[in-house]
């Protein structure tokens, strides 16, 4: 028995595989390997000694029935499928055999060969198959004569090394033939749908065909026995051979049963809405072409013998066309563009076969069934197939031209349909459901208020990323109950209570609540709380009752109110305090002006002009806090140029005459790039603070230095005054934040200076910083950038900290 080739040859379009691996080179190696074969024989066989059983009959009936012989040999065949691939059973092995063991080797060579080119030719085989058949026979056959030919002689017939010898000889035809056809067969196996490589077909083939090749070995030693011994039995050995192939077609058809299984297997994983080998959703766009190909596989057998294979399995579904017509010209005709509609009003729920009329060219037999979609009632499954026979083929009894769909197979394919069908309303709802979800998540991932849900176990099911952005804590961290996040859950969980022992469709009510929360970090937010109760629906459940919370951050907004009521109470104190001595002192100056001494209303005019002064500075530090909070540091005007530490600290202290006793200058001066009004306004300003918060009797020490840096210059402001408390050093530069309660202060003050100077430190390149021990004093640090050396290059002004 032997399998030979019968895929279509040639393929549709452009060949992606490796020039080696194309079926063109495969072709032309296997006849060119064939052909120097049969040379070799035809040289090496004139120097064997031919055995003298021999048939070397002049006449020609010996040659003419071998050849005939051959022919039946190849026409007699059993389809059977690898996968995508069918390849046709066939008694040729047999016939080989039986010439090589009573034939002349060159004899037994050519006319079995001569009988198949005849066979195929009558099959109406592609000239591709016939040539790639033609030399792999001769390739294998060739080692079969040249094993048992060249050493025949050397035997007895029917003796031990005879039958090894002619076993032999077989073996290498088996194996050869075995090879050749796993080869063409990885080469038209699509990438997608290859079944077997090399490798892996020889391993799941080889014991079939070793068995075929010694089964074939025996019935032709037994058709040599019947023609030395009983040439009128010769016919009996027909028995056991159409024994061996109703075996043969029977297992084809328990093949081709486990084929389709296979292909059904693979469509119900691709109806699974989530792909169990990926545990992803397969999209629509790729399920329903899935689909039909797999109903294609399964319902249409691929081509065999000499058929031009054409026919596929349609999906028509939401105006779309998925799967395949079959056929190389993939593309539409105009005809069958007009017979989709057609189809699709003849789709029922019933397999309903198509009439005549509307069947494309293409297809001579075809199926429709409806696929219930609520989205589409007229969505339809469209399974068809031309078989085109050619030559014999149409008459032989086992050609498998005649496709039809069995009555029985019918209510299986409406089935599938229905299951595909439901596959694809799946689809669709959890397409909306995705989309919807993607929106929603989108929103929720976006919005500025953090967004919980927590379920009625006061589990965290839900937590934005503005929520972890504004507690610092992720909503695994909160889910752990950890003793960092325990009091934070404790308190999300407090603000359900007001729900205790509702029903879960009790949703009216939405309660607000204000809530004063440390972050991960143990900073303290404040924040606003709005809950409700939701009710969720889940599938095959009851509705459970949940909890819904948007939260907002209010930290700056309560800090503002903070600071507008201190700036309030700030500006009220402040204008209080010059006001006060100007009025009182103008309404006895204009009553009493006469009487009163020269010197005593100087006094008073002094006074007035000093508190007029100072509410001067009040009104320039609440006009320059407006401009340095509408500009950044890095838009700021500055008028850099050279100047040095000393000049800055001379400069400044000259506005202080009545503190030159208190003020401590020491440090080494540096070169350094600012603006000098700038500067010594921000000096001013940090001199002003030592003075107003330590007693007069102690220092105020400036202290001027580079502290080992060629980058920065640096003077340092220290007082041995009251200090600032740790957790409030870095508010000191806000807008009108006072250490002091503004309603019990004892200095004076609007709370802008410092936040002025840093504002005009980092215009410049510097920065202020402060270090403070409460009860011991506070040192404030002014850098500036150092003046430029020859080939340096200026940075640009906010650039540095």
């Amino acid at each position: 028995m032997t399998e030979t080739q019968s895929l279509g040859l040639g393929g549709k379009g452009p060949d992606p595989k490796p020039r080696l691996l194309r079926e063109s080179v495969v072709i032309a190696i296997t006849v060119l390997l064939g052909g120097l074969a049969i040379v070799a024989v035809a040289v090496a066989s004139q120097d064997w000694e031919i055995p003298e059983y021999a048939i070397t009959d002049e006449n020609l009936w010996p040659y003419l029935l071998l050849v005939l012989m051959a022919m039946a040999a190849e026409i007699v065949y059993v389809p059977i499928r690898h996968g995508e691939v069918t390849e046709d059973l066939t008694f040729f092995e047999v016939l080989v055999v039986a010439a090589t063991l009573l034939f002349a080797p060159l004899v037994a060579l050519v006319l079995p060969l001569v009988g198949f080119i005849i066979a195929d030719f009558l099959l109406g085989r592609p000239i591709k198959k016939t040539l790639f058949n033609v030399g792999s026979f001769a390739l294998a056959t060739s080692a079969l004569v040249v094993i048992y030919g060249s050493q025949a002689a050397e035997f007895e017939r029917f003796s031990l090394g005879w039958l090894l010898l002619v076993f032999a000889g077989v073996t290498a035809f088996t194996v050869i033939n075995l090879f050749m056809l796993a080869w063409i067969l990885s080469v038209e196996q699509d990438e997608e749908n290859r079944s077997k490589s090399i490798r892996e077909f020889v391993r799941d083939e080889w014991k079939l065909s070793f068995w075929m090749g010694a089964g074939s070995a025996a019935s032709a030693i037994v058709l040599v026995i019947l023609e030395v011994t009983a040439p009128v039995l010769m016919p009996l050995a027909a028995i056991p051979i159409a024994a061996l192939w109703y075996v043969y077609k029977s297992n084809q058809l328990r093949l081709k049963e486990i084929e389709r299984n296979k292909s059904l297997l693979e469509l119900n994983r691709t109806l699974t809405l989530v792909d169990p080998r990926t545990q992803r959703v397969t999209p629509l766009n790729k399920l329903v072409p899935e689909a039909a190909e797999n109903l294609r596989r399964a319902f249409l057998a691929k081509s065999q013998r000499g058929e031009e294979e054409s026919g596929g399995a349609v999906v028509l579904v939401h105006g779309a066309v998925y799967g395949s017509f079959g056929g190389k010209d993939e593309n539409l005709a105009a005809e069958e563009e007009m017979l989709l509609s057609k189809w699709r009003a003849e789709a029922r729920a019933d397999v309903t076969e198509l009439r005549s009329e509307l069947l494309p060219k293409r297809w001579d037999r075809g199926y429709v069934v409806q696929i219930p979609l609520d989205s589409d009632p007229n969505a339809a499954l469209v399974i068809g197939k031309s078989w085109q026979n050619k030559g014999v083929d149409k008459v032989l009894p086992w050609s498998k031209g005649n496709w039809e769909i069995p009555k029985a197979d019918m209510p299986i394919l409406a089935s599938l349909a229905a299951s595909l069908g439901g596959a694809i309303q799946a689809r669709n709802f959890f397409d909306e459901k995705s989309e919807e979800a993607g929106k929603l998540a989108a929103v929720v991932d976006n919005i500025s208020d953090g967004i919980v849900l927590m379920d009625s176990e006061h589990r965290i099911q839900l937590w934005n990323s503005a929520m972890e952005r504004i507690v610092g804590f992720a909503e695994a961290e909160v889910n752990l109950l950890d003793e960092r996040t325990a009091e934070l859950h404790n308190q999300l969980t407090g603000l359900t209570q007001d729900w205790a022992g509702t029903e879960p469709d009790q949703t009216e009510e939405i309660n607000s609540y204000a809530l004063t929360v440390r972050r991960a970090d143990g900073e303290s937010r404040e924040l606003d709380v709005v809950v409700v109760q939701i009710s969720v629906q889940r599938i095959d459940q009851d509705a459970d009752l949940a909890y819904l919370m948007t939260v907002r951050d209010i930290t700056k907004e309560r800090r503002v109110e903070r600071m507008k009521a201190d700036f309030i109470a700030t500006v009220s104190h402040e204008l209080k305090t010059p006001i006060t001595p100007i009025k009182s002192y103008s309404q006895r100056l204009l009553t009493g002006w006469e009487t009163l001494p020269p010197d005593k209303r100087d006094r008073m005019l002094q006074t007035i002009l000093e508190r007029s002064d100072h509410l001067t500075r009040l009104v320039n530090d609440f006009t320059e806090v407006q401009e340095v909070s509408e500009r950044t540091s890095a838009t700021l005007e500055v008028n850099v140029a050279d100047t040095s530490l000393a000049q800055l600290v001379h400069d400044t202290a000259a506005a202080f005459p009545g503190l030159a006793e208190r003020l401590v200058v020491k440090g080494t001066d540096a070169g350094v790039r600012c603006d000098h009004d700038r500067t010594v306004q921000c000096l001013s300003n940090l001199i002003g603070n030592a003075e107003k918060y330590s007693e007069p009797s102690t220092p105020i020490k400036i202290d001027m230095n580079t502290a080992g840096d060629e980058e920065w210059g640096i003077i340092a402001v220290s007082d041995e005054g009251r200090g600032i408390p740790a957790g409030e050093l870095d508010r000191v530069f806000e807008q009108f934040y006072r250490v002091e309660d503004p309603m019990t202060m004892t200095t004076g003050g609007s709370g802008l200076g410092l936040y002025i100077s840093r504002v005009l430190a980092r215009a410049m390149g510097g920065d202020i910083s402060v270090q403070s021990t409460l009860g011991e004093g506070s040192t404030f640090v002014l850098r500036l950038p150092r003046r430029l050396e020859e080939g340096q290059h200026e940075k640009a002004p906010g650039s540095g900290r």
